[in-house]
């Protein structure tokens, strides 16, 4: 299964720690990206019937799908 992904590829940096709250965060680009990057693929995978998702679980013995 070949999955052409519309979105340019982003650097992601370590992320900051503020250990005054206890968390962590990444710049304003990488997560502006990642944001962007997961609708595309809950997008993709709605939009496909979860064809992926499917293909990476496979199936049974008897040729059923193993969802």
């Amino acid at each position: 299964m070949k999955v052409k992904i519309p979105l340019e590829p982003q650097g992601a940096k370590r992320p900051r720690v503020n250990s005054k709250l206890n968390s962590a965060y990444y710049d304003t680009a990488y997560r502006e990206w990642l944001r962007d990057a997961m609708q595309w693929v809950e997008d993709y995978l709605l939009d496909t019937d979860l064809a992926m998702v499917k293909e990476l679980l496979g199936t049974d013995k008897d040729g059923n799908q193993r969802m």
